[in-house]
């Protein structure tokens, strides 16, 4: 309403790095806003994607030993009754 560019609004209030503030305002001076905001979000959706799938192989091997450690614990909660009771059965 009061006539900003949209590169003034979004450095006012700080959500976006400056990078992003900077490429908006280039495409505002140039008149092709539309084709910069379609590859910067095109760009920042390839970080997102790499940045997941960095974090996916980093928390593989955790959650392998964690489902791991889970499966024996049942193996064990299963099989230990019987050494027990094989126990028992020797004592008589």
């Amino acid at each position: 309403m009061q006539g900003e560019t949209i590169e003034n609004s979004l450095r006012k209030f700080k959500v976006f790095p400056a990078i992003v503030t900077d490429i908006v305002g280039v495409g505002e001076q140039t008149g092709s806003l539309d084709v910069v905001l379609e590859r910067l979000s095109a760009t920042t959706l390839e970080q997102l994607n790499a940045t997941f799938d960095n974090i996916s192989v980093i928390l593989e091997p955790f959650l392998i030993l964690v489902v791991g450690s889970i499966v024996a614990l049942i193996a064990l909660s299963l099989f230990v009754p019987y050494f027990s009771l094989g126990g028992v059965i020797l004592h008589y």
